[in-house]
């Protein structure tokens, strides 16, 4: 029998703990109280299927019950982890810069960042992750009816470089977040920014011994052939040679919030 006690002065309410634990261990489990707090009593042979945390029905607490499950499993019965990523769920508030160092941290900022966050303000802009690039690339709209609060922007989305028309944000105009994407061809290899990738697609393509890399606005190819004109050789190709396409400007971000 696996024991764990639950000081009160450290703890949240007994209510909360047990919340946890009975979604841990559905089939059950034994609350001894006392004056001074109370001790939980687990089977490890009957833990249930998955932690239950508040804010698991918002759009972050979704997120991380589905792509940091493992990480909110294992920090379940650590508060100090744990209870600032409930806050950070329920509230999206300065909680979420909160959370200690810890598997379930590394896991939010990898995969949940452009839903766990602080939020400043009100969102103008209705952002959607790529369906194909999940965690990789988004995309915004302006002036829609319907907001959301993913934060789209080169800092969530570190692959990315956020182009825009140049009237930006206006209605009916959409702000895209695209990833450095490079990929084999015929004679080497080329990069271009897009959604259509995912987390093992290259970051850079090099060139191979005589030859070269020859980058234009918006693409770059490493090649047997040397550069023409309009070309420029370069000696990798990856995000910092590969611009927005023409009539597209950069922007810091596609995501607003005022």
């Amino acid at each position: 029998m696996k024991t764990r006690a639950i000081a009160p002065a450290t703890r949240r309410s007994t209510e909360t703990v047990v919340n946890r634990l009975a979604a841990l261990s559905p089939v059950a489990f034994f609350l001894i109280a006392s004056s001074v707090g109370c001790i939980l009593l687990v089977s490890p042979d009957e833990r249930g299927t998955h932690c239950k945390f508040r804010g698991e029905d918002t759009a972050c607490g979704t997120c991380l019950a589905s792509r940091c499950r493992t990480e909110i499993d294992t920090a379940c019965f650590d508060d100090a982890v744990i209870s600032p990523t409930e806050q950070c769920a329920a509230s999206a508030d300065e909680a979420c810069n909160r959370i200690p160092a810890s598997a379930l941290s590394t896991c939010l900022q990898a995969q949940c960042n452009a839903l766990c966050y602080a939020r400043v303000g009100t969102s103008q802009t209705r952002c959607t992750e790529s369906f194909v690039g999940a965690g990789l690339a988004c995309s915004c709209g302006f002036g829609t009816s319907v907001t959301t609060e993913l934060a789209c922007n080169p800092e969530v989305y570190p692959r990315t470089r956020c182009c825009a028309p140049p009237a930006w944000p206006g209605p009916a105009l959409e702000c895209r977040c695209d990833a450095i994407s490079c990929q084999p061809s015929s004679d080497g290899c080329i990069c271009i920014l897009s959604d259509n990738l995912d987390s093992a697609t290259a970051v850079d393509c090099k060139k191979a011994p005589g030859g070269h890399c020859c980058a234009t606005k918006d693409r770059c190819q490493c090649r047997t052939r040397t550069c023409s004109g309009g070309e420029r050789e370069v000696e990798v190709c990856n995000k910092q040679e590969v611009a927005c396409p023409s009539n597209t400007v950069e922007v810091d971000g596609c995501s607003i919030r005022q």
